[in-house]
Formats: structure tokens, C-alpha cells, sequence
């Protein structure tokens, strides 16, 4: 199995490499998972990339992140230097970026499925294989049957976390960060809401705070499972930390069947973690949550000595001043293999003034500029010059040389074709709805069926949405279809064991003429894919780019949902560019978390609240635990009108919502409490 270190920053790549590592993840400055990281830029991220390989190591990098239709061609220039730099592979999120990789770059770069997306069953891993990724970051949900599931059906490799930090919510399906402060775990902002203490029944605890994943002594159950490589979380963590680490695992799979010794080896790596270990979803779904404040023991890894060769990775500057045949001074500036050079009328005595030796700029260049190991040559007659002239000219040269680096560290151009691939004009699709107004679709749960089927039909509502995650009573269904324009929503997470249920369910209702479906993950576009019937991209697929619609259009769907935690100016874009049905949903009790976690504090309507006022409720539902805002989110408001955007539709998600009757009437007066609603993001910036 391949070993996967982090790397945050070079000394880290370094350490991962000395200590055994197959292969290193790691950032580019921008549009990745970990942005407090230092990370890479363009000159170190080649630099690094032909050390790693000369190592005969391997360089994937991470783009892991939803990103907004104005990110994709800085994106699309990442792309295009990672082939040129011989990345070794992509990890990706975002269904735009899905769609540049699988269009424009097949068999150019291999791209690998993020965790983000939440592959949790062997449909989900068969829809990505089929879509052309060559390796899938598998769901940190799942357990390791789940896992061999998948890898059996397969002929992509697969990947797992064995080490490091875990996340409370689903894989990709987190909002807390974003609701609490705008700062999306989606792409790359998250403030760890899940790590602080909250109150529940008048018990303080960190109740969403995992224990940290320590799968050492699993590696025999693991490699058996078909799982091609190991992946150590960590790309925030300290170079000693990832040494050791690094170095522990790569040990231990010398010896992945000598008991005593891998026994020793999970009792070091304890004492790397400030929090308690376990080993996360993988035998099991209980016992995860533990303390964040074991530091007693806490190792943050020895400190090592790298071997950096010095200047190997330094940026090349090279400053050559010389003397012309009239006696100006000729600078020679070069970075990396860019070189301009300039021309200084010949400096002269002060006249009133401090005079120095011309010599001295050297020194001063020295004193101004950033890059320590900028080699500086001058060749010029001794004679004295005034001082501020000087200090003038060598901060020129400084200037020039910050000029030529951030030259240097712009991404490639494009070409044309491509440029026009992530290019967006600004339409007016005259789209029939105003962003504000009242909903003309429904999203509904089992527990609402009979309501809607009994009912009179409401007037407004032109389509239902049936989130179906038990068999239900399809004269019912017909029922309702009889009023609307119905829709079965497959749920957000599917795992292994209800993917025969969900096929059966589909292929019986399409039998019965019920053929409108919408699909909510990888799974759900699988299981539709195989039946004649009209598709409908749900929110848990939210959509932030032009690109992430098209993908979804190419799979055959009919409409889109812009993601619901964006802000106005994102639905706006997508309003004004997307070429197909756009979706707004207006009003939901939003889970903040999904999770699969077991525990004692989880029960059905336990509530929890945070020191800012955040209230969640826990709710079993679908095989999983939703904690429901206690606060709904609306944008069925006069104010939000009035930033004229339009949409084909407009959403009330009124599963979590506990009486009907009141919440219907409530939809149609726009009559919500301000204290008790929100219109999360729209009016502020989704960072």
C-alpha cells in the first residue's frame, strides 16, 4: 500500500520524504482545504515537485474546494501548470473543475476524488470511475465491510485517512463553519465550531469533538479491504510532526502481522495527539467523541535535522552591476530564467551631503531586499557617490527584482479554447421568478406524505419534492402526483447496505409511472442513471460555478440548485450565466451537521447550543443523525427581492419542520419571526 504524508510547507515535504513516504499532498496557494497553511507557490511548487520525483516520489495536489464561477480560470492556470510541471495528480471537489479535467485534460493529469464528495457506496465509486477518475479519496464514514464493498467492484484505486484529525459531520456535508460566521469547511474556511464546548440539558462538553484517527495497529484488516493507499492527515501540522509520524507508519508496514511491535507503535502515535484516539468509523460508529485536552503527553515530534541542500529550493536571483563605456552603471537582473536589465546615469559626488563608496550598493541592496540568498555581483570603479542616489538606485533594483518574482510566480496563460471554457457573459434569461418571493416547489419527508395526498391542493404549488428513505406507500405517492408535478428525492448519504433497497424502490415506482427523480450525491446520480426517467439535480449536489450546471446537464439532468450557504453575488452569476433550469431554495430548518456518530447525547430532540447562541435539535433520520438549526433560513423577503435576481423556481425544504399546517401558512405571508430566522450568507460574503 502507498504511504501519503502532508505537506504544508517545504520542510514538511522534506521531512515526509526522509521519513519514507510514497507520495506527499499539498496546496497551492489558493483553493485548497488547509488556506492557514503556508502551502506552495508557482516557482517552489516546481522546485518541489522535480526533488520529489527525483526521489522517486509522487506529488498530488490538492484543489479540494467548491469554487465560484470568477475562481475558475485562475483555477483552470493551476491546471494547466500542474501538466506542465509533471503533477502526478489533482485532487478535486468541485464538479466545474470534474468537467475541465474529464473534458480537456484526459490522459494528460489523472485527477483523484476528494473525500469532500462524499463517496460512501460502491455506486457512487462506480459513477466516479465511469467519469474518469483514477482514484477515490473514500468517505471517512464508512466502515472497512463498506470499504472492501467498494474496492471489490472497482478498477480504480482507492484511498483512506489512517491518521490525524477527524470531522464530526459527513464528509462535504458540513454548513456549521458557514452558518456560525460565513466561513465555509467547503471551501477551505473552516473555524473548527465542532472542537468548542456547547451546552446540552444543562451539561458543557465537546460534544461534537472526535477523537483523533489511529489506525496503525489495523493495517493487515485495512490492506485486506483492497485499499491501495494510506493517507496521514496533517497538512497543518508541524515537520517533527510529520516526520515522526511518517516514520512510525512506514515501519509498520514492514511488519503490518507482528503483534507486540505494531502494539508499541499505536502507543507512540497516542502521544502525538493532544485529543484521545480511536479508530474512527472504521469497526464501528460509537465511542468517537473524546477530550481536546490530553497536552500532558503531548508530542509534537522531535526535532530533525532535514537534509535541505542549500539554494536547492531558494528562488535564483542574480544582480550583476557593471560599468558602461561612459560610466553608467549597467544592472543584470535575473530571476529564476527571466532577465531584464537597466541603466543608471553614472552617480556622483554629494555636493551637499553625506558621499559613500559606490561600492556600496551592494550592502545597501542587501539591507532592502527580501530574498536573503540573492547573490549580488558588482564590478565597478572605486569612487564615492552621494549617498541618496545611492539608496535611489538600489531601490530600484529591489523593486525590479519584486517585480520580476511575482513575473515569475504568475500562472500560464491558456489558450483561447480553454479560455473560453471557464468564460461567462452576464444574460438575461428571463427566468420567470424573483429571488425573495414566495415558493412555487416543496421538498417534503415521509412524515408529510399523507398531508399533501389528503389535502386540498395548495395553490402556489406547482411541484413536490418526496425525500423517500423507507419504502413508502405509493398510492399515496400517486395521490400526490395527482395534484403535482411530483419528484422522488433519493437522500443525500446512501451506504452500502440500502443500495438493492434504493434500486428495487426506483425500478417499482417507474414501473407504477412514477419516473421523476432527484439525486443528491454520486450514489443517487448512479442509481437514476439506469432507468428512463427525468432527472433533477437536488441540493445536497449545490451548485456554485456555471461549469459544476454543466457538468450536471451533461449527465442528463433537467435542473440545478445554487448552493443555498452562497452569497447573492454567487446566485446572481449563476442566474445570469447558467444555460439550463436554476433552482433557489428560499426556506429550510438546514442540518448543520450530518453525522453518523453514535452516543448516549444523540438522542431524538436533545438540543445544543453554542456560547454565540447557535441551537441545533438531533434528529435519526435516514440512517443518520441531522443536527436541525433551531433557526430556519429564509429569503422570502421584500429586501432580498429587491436585488432582482431571478430563478425557474424557488424551494421551501419543509422536512424538519415539526407542524405543517403552521409553516404553510407562514411560507405564503413571508410572516417570520427576524429573531428567529436568517438569511445566512446572501447579504454578506461566503469566504
Amino acid at each position: 500500500m502507498e504511504l501519503m504524508s502532508p505537506a504544508g510547507n517545504l520542510k514538511s515535504l522534506i521531512a515526509a520524504i526522509e521519513a519514507g513516504a510514497d507520495s506527499i499532498y499539498m496546496g497551492y496557494l489558493k483553493f485548497n482545504a488547509r488556506r492557514p497553511a503556508d502551502n506552495f507557490d508557482v516557482v517552489l511548487l516546481k522546485k518541489v515537485v522535480d526533488f520529489a520525483h527525483s526521489k522517486g516520489k509522487k506529488i498530488y495536489l490538492v484543489l479540494n474546494i467548491d469554487l465560484k464561477s470568477s475562481e475558475l480560470s485562475e483555477a483552470l492556470r493551476v491546471i494547466e501548470y500542474s501538466v506542465k510541471i509533471n503533477i502526478d495528480a489533482i485532487i478535486v471537489k468541485d464538479y466545474g473543475l470534474v468537467s475541465i479535467l474529464s473534458s480537456y485534460y484526459k490522459g494528460k493529469i489523472q485527477f483523484h476524488a476528494s473525500t469532500q464528495i462524499a463517496i460512501t457506496s460502491s455506486e457512487g465509486a462506480l459513477f466516479a470511475q465511469k467519469t474518469g477518475f483514477s482514484r477515490i479519496v473514500l468517505a471517512r464514514e464508512l466502515d472497512i465491510d463498506e470499504i472492501k464493498a467498494i474496492t471489490e467492484k472497482i478498477t480504480i484505486s482507492t484511498e483512506v485517512f489512517v491518521e490525524g484529525s477527524m470531522c464530526f459531520s459527513v464528509s462535504g456535508r458540513c454548513l456549521m463553519s458557514s452558518w456560525v460566521g460565513g466561513r465555509s469547511g467547503n471551501r477551505g474556511g473552516c473555524t473548527a465550531p465542532c472542537r468548542l464546548q456547547w451546552d446540552s440539558s444543562g451539561k458543557k462538553y465537546t460534544f461534537f469533538s472526535m477523537k483523533d484517527m489511529l489506525l496503525v495497529s489495523r493495517l493487515s484488516d485495512i490492506e485486506k479491504s483492497g485499499v491501495d493507499s494510506l493517507k496521514i492527515e496533517g497538512r497543518l501540522k508541524s515537520y517533527a510532526w510529520v516526520y515522526a509520524i511518517t516514520k512510525v507508519y512506514r515501519e509498520a508496514l514492514a511488519i503490518v502481522d507482528d503483534k507486540e511491535k505494531i502494539e508499541n507503535f499505536k502507543s507512540e502515535l497516542s502521544k502525538y495527539s493532544a485529543r484521545d484516539t480511536g479508530e474512527g468509523h472504521f469497526f464501528g460508529h460509537s465511542d468517537l467523541i473524546g477530550s481536546n485536552d490530553n497536552w500532558d503527553n503531548y508530542k509534537k515530534g522531535t526535532e530533525v535535522s532535514l537534509e535541505i541542500n542549500p539554494g536547492l529550493f531558494d528562488i535564483v536571483i542574480i544582480i550583476d552591476i557593471i560599468e558602461s563605456e561612459n560610466n553608467n552603471l549597467i544592472c543584470r537582473v535575473q530571476v529564476e530564467n527571466t532577465v531584464e536589465s537597466m541603466e543608471f546615469a553614472k552617480p556622483l559626488p554629494a555636493k551637499k551631503g553625506r558621499s559613500v563608496e559606490l561600492t556600496e550598493i551592494k550592502s545597501t541592496i542587501q539591507s532592502l531586499i527580501e530574498y536573503k540568498t540573492a547573490v549580488i555581483n558588482i564590478n565597478v570603479t572605486e569612487h564615492t557617490a552621494a549617498a541618496t542616489q545611492i539608496l535611489k538606485i538600489a531601490e530600484t533594483i529591489v523593486n525590479k527584482v519584486k517585480l520580476l518574482v511575482k513575473r515569475v510566480n504568475e500562472l500560464p496563460v491558456v489558450s483561447d479554447e480553454l479560455k473560453k471554457v471557464v468564460e461567462y457573459n452576464y444574460e438575461d434569461f428571463n427566468r420567470p421568478v424573483a429571488v425573495g418571493g414566495f415558493p412555487d416547489k416543496l421538498l417534503i419527508d415521509y412524515t408529510q406524505f399523507s398531508y399533501f395526498a389528503n389535502e386540498e391542493k395548495i395553490k402556489n404549488i406547482k411541484t413536490i419534492t418526496a425525500e423517500i428513505v423507507s419504502l413508502p406507500d405509493i398510492n399515496i405517492l400517486k395521490k400526490i402526483a395527482k395534484k403535482y408535478n411530483l419528484i422522488i428525492s433519493l437522500p443525500h448519504i446512501i451506504y452500502e447496505k440500502d443500495i438493492e433497497f434504493y434500486k428495487k424502490m426506483i425500478s417499482q415506482l417507474v414501473a407504477e409511472g412514477l419516473t421523476h427523480f432527484e439525486a443528491n450525491s454520486f450514489t443517487g446520480i448512479s442509481l437514476i442513471s439506469t432507468v428512463e426517467c427525468s432527472k433533477y439535480a437536488g441540493i445536497g449536489i449545490p451548485v456554485y460555478n456555471h461549469l459544476a450546471a454543466d457538468f450536471l446537464f451533461k449527465q442528463g439532468f433537467q435542473s440545478v440548485y445554487c448552493a443555498y450557504e452562497a452569497e447573492s453575488a454567487v446566485i446572481e452569476a449563476l442566474s445570469k450565466t447558467v444555460r439550463g433550469s436554476v433552482e433557489v431554495l428560499v426556506y429550510s430548518k438546514l442540518a448543520l451537521f450530518i453525522s453518523r456518530v453514535d452516543g448516549a447525547d444523540f438522542k431524538d430532540g436533545a438540543v445544543f447550543k453554542d456560547k454565540i447562541g447557535t441551537e441545533v435539535e438531533c434528529r435519526s433520520y435516514g440512517g443518520t443523525k441531522h443536527f436541525i438549526s433551531k433557526k430556519q433560513f429564509s429569503l422570502i423577503d421584500e429586501k432580498v427581492k429587491k436585488m432582482n435576481i431571478s430563478a425557474d423556481s424557488l424551494t421551501a425544504d419543509i422536512r424538519h419542520t415539526k407542524n405543517t399546517n403552521e409553516i404553510m401558512k407562514k411560507l405564503f405571508t413571508g410572516n417570520f419571526d427576524e429573531n428567529d430566522s436568517s438569511s445566512f450568507n446572501f447579504f454578506g460574503k461566503l469566504v
